[in-house]
This record gives C-alpha cells, sequence and structure tokens, in this order.
C-alpha cells in the first residue's frame, strides 16, 4: 500500500493490490472534506498516488497511466480530455456541481463522474428552511424592535405560520427539498416561478412578479447564468407585501444590488436575510451592514464542518457499489443523475 509523503492519506495496513488513484484538489479543502475516518475508509480501498494537490503537472507520466480513478473536489481545475490518464475509469467528485470541472473533451471520452451533489444539497435546504420558518414567525422583525424599543408588546408582529405564503423562485435541487420541508408542516401556500420545472405536487406556478406581490416570504434558490443576473429587480422588490422577508442562499448577483439597498430604505417594514451577496466579502463600505433590516451572514448555508465529511462518505459509497458490481449513481454534464454499471474493480 502506498502512502503520501506526509502520512496524509493513511495506511490500509493490508498487503493487497489497490487500483490507484490521485487526488486533485486543493490540498486545504481535502483535509476540510476528507477527515481521518474518510482517509482511512479511502485508504483502504485505493492506492493514492503522491499528495492532493491541483495540478496533473506534478505527476509523472507513469504515474498518470497507473491512475483508474481521478478524486476530485472544490479547487479543482476544469477536467479536459486527459489523454495522460489513459486507464481512468472513473472520477469521484467529492463536492457538489460538475457545470464548472468536465469540459466537453472530457465528456466525450465517456468517463462516468460520480458527485455528491445531492449530499451537498441538503445543508442549504435545511438552512433557508430554517430562515423560511422563522421569517414566517417575524423573528427578525421583532429582535429587531424590540431592541429599539424595549417594548414587549410591540415585538410581536408575527401573523403566524399557518395560512401564509412563501414564494420559492426556481425548483432545482434545493427548491424542491424546500418545497417539501414547507410542505410537510401544513398550512403553509408554497408559490413557484421557474420556467424550465415540471410539475410539483402542492406548489402553485405563477410568473416572477405575482410571486413578488403575494409572498409572506420569497427565497432564491435561482443558478447563476447570463439569464438570472440581475433577475430580481427593483419592480419586484417594491413590490413586497407589507413585512415581507426577503431571503437568499443562491448567488448575490441574482438581486440588483443597488436596487435592493434603495428599497430596504425606502420600505423599513421589509426584512432581507442574504447569505449571498454580488461580491464576496462584501466591500467594507456597503450599505448592507448598516442596514437595521438586514440580516447577513457569510455564505454559510452549504456544507460546512462535519456536514462535510458526508460528501467524502458519498462518493465512496458509489465506489464501494461499482466494486461490487452494481449500478453507480452518475452525473451528466447538466448534474442529472445516471445510472450506470462498469466492469468491478478489485481492492
Amino acid at each position: 500500500m502506498r502512502t503520501t509523503t506526509d502520512g496524509a492519506i493513511g495506511v490500509a495496513h493490508s498487503d493487497a493490490p489497490r487500483p490507484g488513484a490521485i487526488v486533485l484538489m486543493s490540498p486545504t479543502i481535502f483535509e476540510r472534506v476528507w477527515g481521518p475516518a474518510e482517509r482511512r475508509r479511502l485508504a483502504k480501498r485505493l492506492d493514492v498516488i503522491g499528495t492532493p494537490g491541483a495540478d496533473l503537472g506534478r505527476y509523472t507520466p507513469e504515474q498518470l497511466a497507473s491512475a483508474q480513478f481521478l478524486i476530485t473536489g472544490w479547487g479543482a481545475p476544469p477536467l479536459d480530455g486527459l489523454p495522460a490518464m489513459p486507464n481512468l475509469k472513473l472520477v469521484l467528485h467529492a463536492a457538489g456541481s460538475v457545470r464548472s470541472l468536465a469540459t466537453p473533451e472530457f465528456w466525450r471520452r465517456g468517463i462516468p463522474v460520480v458527485s455528491a451533489i445531492e449530499e451537498n444539497t441538503r445543508p442549504t435546504a435545511e438552512f433557508a428552511s430554517a430562515e423560511i420558518v422563522y421569517a414566517l414567525k417575524r423573528g427578525w422583525h421583532a429582535a429587531a424592535r424590540l431592541r429599539r424599543t424595549r417594548d414587549w408588546d410591540a415585538s410581536l408582529p408575527s401573523s403566524g405560520i399557518v395560512g401564509s405564503t412563501v414564494g420559492l423562485v426556481s425548483l432545482g435541487r434545493v427548491g424542491r427539498l424546500v418545497a417539501a420541508r414547507l410542505a410537510s408542516i401544513g398550512g403553509i401556500r408554497i408559490l413557484a416561478f421557474d420556467p424550465y420545472s415540471d410539475a410539483v405536487p402542492g406548489v402553485e406556478f405563477v410568473d416572477l412578479n405575482r410571486l413578488f406581490e403575494e409572498s409572506d416570504v420569497v427565497s432564491l434558490h435561482t443558478p447563476i447564468t447570463p439569464e438570472t443576473v440581475g433577475l430580481v429587480g427593483e419592480a419586484q422588490l417594491r413590490s413586497l407585501k407589507e413585512g415581507a422577508t426577503l431571503i437568499n442562499t443562491s448567488r448575490g448577483a441574482i438581486i440588483d444590488e443597488a436596487a435592493l439597498v434603495r428599497t430596504l430604505r425606502a420600505r423599513p417594514d421589509l426584512f432581507a436575510a442574504l447569505d449571498v451577496t454580488e461580491s464576496e466579502p462584501l466591500a467594507p463600505d456597503s450599505a448592507l451592514y448598516d442596514l437595521e433590516n438586514v440580516i447577513l451572514t457569510p455564505h454559510i448555508a452549504g456544507s460546512s464542518g462535519r456536514e462535510l465529511h458526508a460528501l467524502a462518505h458519498a462518493v465512496m459509497d458509489q465506489y464501494d457499489l461499482h466494486r461490487r458490481g452494481a449500478l453507480v449513481r452518475s452525473v451528466g454534464a447538466d448534474d442529472r443523475p445516471i445510472a450506470v454499471r462498469l466492469a468491478p474493480t478489485a481492492g
């Protein structure tokens, strides 16, 4: 069993040969995703060549040719056709989307990619769902008013959860999980804007303007594309209901930030809970820091801490399925799941 020069991967305590693998990702992120238990699991199954890093140029032609598996994550460079790795069978991506990872040249080789996108989606959906429920209780409104007035009677402006309306902008993986969680609570009318989504039970599809006009809470789950930059502008923001809350856990550029500042200044009854901003970190002189009706968090909705370890286990679970000759949950260029079966690998 080969080990890294600094012991970063660990020893499998077995003399049986293991398939070769290269870890192509930021060493710092590797340490965060692959904790001690996850590294031990990796070392029992694969012979990791060298040490984690984001540059394949560090490897000799012989090392590249011997690798059957590539382990990637955040900080990995885009994958081209990888002609230097002729024996590559499977990519294990211990992160979310593969859209920015695999190029058309890579996909043409037909090498399956396993992603932890489902596991990476869950924390964001949980975070957004919690913020939505808190916003429906108007928790931030109450806290701000109590701090300002010291009047406990005036600190309870909530109209409650039952009978409220929540608008979800986009129903991708996160949006659908959020919709399911809200539906399980009961008593919430769920609106959605997504021109590309199929029907979802319990969700009423409306246009973007109507969604903003009728929702007590609007939660954004839109991917960033040229079409979605500035999707939420001044017209939508100004149309929000009295006391409404806007939540963004997707990407900051979805909102026209200047219009958001103007609206929040003009409408102190509104609240914005922003986990993402147009630039990250947010400029020190941004007005968003000083507005009383803004809650900022530093992009923490996604996987963090021990949640990251679930990503490593997710891809190793798929490797174990492959090793047994079972179907593997691969993904395509659009991150949609594809079931594949490869010739099993010993080890």
